[in-house]
């Protein structure tokens, strides 16, 4: 009976709707506990903000514990141990005594009544321009359960529901701005049956080269949904410095310099530029609307073998919507010829086709075309044919005329 926080997770350790998850912000146990884990933190807590309690004491347990590489880190630790997670926890489980019932019972009870007071807090849609947690709480409407979200600066966890440990992955600290989407455009290549979500601020969308991921996205079939939380501000340099320097000069300015990201551009249309079709997403009705038809659109997919690409809406004061539609319709739809032969190749090297799809799908005439997709017949690698008739079925390793053709 051990309340668990994500505090700035990479992953999760448990599932948000585990009776022990105690949501994503430390402030509200970190004053009372007696005790606390951390487990493979780099920061578990933000000392300026939270005061531990009188006698509280700290294990610290991770691969690195006091990780070593960072210059300065002064996080205390009354016990540190050097192990991975999974074993330590094996090991403190076996050694630990088991709860007693009651005692578990009251915490799972103080814990899900916190849980269904954010719920109704995150419900209530704001006054005026949307906010993260009101633009996760629609998304969490229709994701559905099986759906993998990347968080970069843009949507708010807490307002969110996930109920498998790959479901939401955080900016890991060591990286820059600029990861979460194509970290999604992974996640969809490996995951191609779920939808797969990045919620990106406006500063890290335009660091993540969108033209570039949405490219990627066209030419390797990978419809994932993006969100661009659009705030007309680098937020991570406003914030560092209202912290460091709260009455500072930058704190007095109207505009605090080198953070302001206006005029900001209709980030709705840079899919337009790969193909897409992009709209505005304007009033929070609107928003609502939008994800629902996205995510409906995206759950109807897993019966169609090619189709979509990448898909794209904006967020709190900006927000836009924008859709990728592919451009090849169904398997089995494809003419004769070398172009959709080469297409088929395409497919079946990023794994969206596979070899008897291929062959299913292959023009009707059994001729060799130059440039069609076939075996070697001496490697048994797949090749492409070319004008040379000694080669025949063989790959350009394994054909021996010699001809400049090969």
């Amino acid at each position: 009976a051990i309340p668990v926080v994500h505090f700035w997770p990479r992953r999760l350790a448990v599932e948000t709707t585990h009776p022990m998850h105690a949501g994503f912000d430390v402030a509200p146990r970190i004053e009372t506990a007696d005790a606390i884990l951390a487990l493979d933190m780099l920061v578990p807590w933000l000392p300026a903000r939270h005061k531990l309690a009188d006698g509280c004491r700290i294990v610290q347990i991770g691969p690195d514990p006091s990780f070593s590489l960072i210059p300065m880190r002064s996080f205390p630790g009354d016990v540190v141990i050097r192990s991975s997670v999974g074993a330590a926890l094996q090991e403190l489980g076996d050694a630990l005594h088991p709860a007693l019932p009651e005692h578990t019972k009251s915490v799972a009870a103080e814990i899900l009544q916190e849980r269904r007071r954010r719920a109704e807090a995150y419900a209530v849609p704001p006054s005026g321009l949307s906010t993260n947690a009101w633009v996760s709480h629609c998304l969490d409407r229709h994701k559905g359960d099986d759906a993998i979200v990347f968080g970069e600066l843009g949507c708010d966890p807490a307002a969110m529901t996930f109920k498998h440990g790959d479901s939401y992955f955080g900016h890991p600290i060591a990286g820059g701005l600029g990861w979460g989407v194509p970290a999604a455009l992974g996640a969809k290549l490996a995951k191609a049956d779920r939808l797969v979500v990045a919620c990106v601020g406006d500063g890290s969308y335009m660091f993540a080269n969108p033209v570039a991921c949405h490219q990627t996205a066209a030419a390797l079939n990978l419809p994932i949904l993006t969100i661009v939380f659009n705030n007309a501000v680098w937020n991570a340099v406003r914030k560092s410095t209202l912290a460091v320097y709260p009455k500072g000069h930058a704190a007095a300015a109207n505009e605090i310099p080198l953070s302001s990201l206006s005029p900001s551009p209709a980030y709705e249309t840079v899919v337009e530029a790969c193909g897409g079709a992009g709209a505005p997403g304007g009033a929070l009705g609107a928003l609502a609307r939008t994800v629902e038809s996205v995510a409906a659109v995206e759950r109807d997919r897993a019966g169609v073998a090619v189709g979509g690409a990448a898909r794209l809406c904006g967020g709190p004061i900006d927000p836009g919507v924008a859709r990728r539609r592919g451009s090849v319709a169904a398997v089995g739809r494809s003419t004769a010829g070398a172009h959709m032969a080469c297409r088929r190749r395409d497919l079946r090297r990023s794994g969206h086709l596979s070899r008897a799809e291929a062959r299913l799908s292959a023009p009707a005439s059994s001729a060799p075309r130059c440039g069609s997709w076939s075996t070697c017949t001496s490697c048994r690698h797949s090749t492409t044919r070319a004008c040379c008739p000694s080669r025949r079925s063989r790959c350009r390793r394994c054909c021996r005329c010699h001809r400049r053709s090969c």
